[in-house]
């Protein structure tokens, strides 16, 4: 084949990306104008890119999913979206857009691993996005059961306008936005202020009580003083009881004893008045 110049591979190349439906590399290029200098392709296709941004044209030329092409730019998707409004648009539900984005982002995953982060079973969005082309097995794992991998396809890369999934925006530059709480949400709340302990934490903390002013403090402290007097009058009234009633005992004791020596005595006094009549 012929040399081409400049200006012929250049349109050559336009051609090429304007007419395919898929992304081209820049490999299969070099096979069509059969040029092995690939730094060439890319100076060309360079080019080409800068001659659209400077003419601001309707199209542009993009890489996408390993290779290049042409497409409209984003701000004139509504007029192409009129002109093929006849035509059936399949939307992804919630749970496959979620189960999407977690194999994009943790790719190589097993549906196990995609499971334990959303919560819920999965089995119906893989289905659905391996039939819509976005995911596919990549592989197995090497563990226990030797469970599959999923990973994204070149048509979720064309979908996304992405050149490879490392393309991806970081997790970073989202921002989450907080669902506003119900009113059952604020009544059950926890207070920001109560702290609540384990079980460990408890054997080493010291119960903290309130601080009171010097008012409450010294009547709190007269308090506790005339309780412990009353203890202590209350201790010394029992003592004295006690004694009282030992005293008692033991004059009663003593009682018995002299009554016991009594009886004694008259009986004494009893046999020997016996004694003298009988002699």
């Amino acid at each position: 084949m012929e040399k081409l110049d400049d200006k012929e591979l250049k349109n050559i190349i336009e051609t090429l990306l304007f007419i395919t439906d898929n992304p081209v590399s820049v490999k299969k290029i070099s096979d069509i104008v059969e040029i092995k200098d690939a730094s060439l392709i890319k100076k060309t296709i360079s080019e080409l890119k800068q001659a659209y941004a400077n003419s601001d044209r309707a199209f542009q030329i993009v890489e996408i999913a390993g290779g290049y092409q042409t497409s409209t730019k984003p701000e004139y998707g509504r007029w192409v979206r009129k002109l093929y409004k006849d035509k059936l648009i399949a939307k992804l539900s919630a749970a496959s857009l979620e189960t999407l984005a977690i194999v994009a982002y943790r790719q190589p995953i097993t549906r196990a691993e995609i499971e334990q982060i959303r919560g819920v079973d999965v089995i119906a969005p893989l289905e659905t996005l391996i039939e819509k082309g976005l995911i596919i097995v990549t592989g197995k794992k090497d563990t226990v059961g030797r469970p599959l991998l999923y990973g994204v396809t070149e048509r979720f890369l064309r979908q996304f306008g992405l050149n490879t999934a490392k393309d991806l925006p970081e997790l970073d530059s989202f921002e989450i936005e907080e669902e506003p709480k119900t009113e059952q949400q604020e009544l059950f709340a926890k207070p920001k202020d109560v702290k609540i302990f384990d079980d460990d934490e408890k054997e080493g903390e010291e119960e903290i009580l309130p601080a009171k002013d010097d008012g409450q403090t010294e009547e709190n402290s007269s308090t506790q003083d005339d309780k412990q007097q009353e203890a202590v009058e209350d201790e010394s009234s029992e003592e004295v009881t006690q004694k009282t009633a030992e005293e008692e005992v033991t004059q009663g004791t003593a009682e018995e004893e002299v009554t016991q020596g009594t009886a004694e005595e008259e009986v004494t006094q009893e046999e020997s008045l016996s004694s003298d009549e009988n002699s």
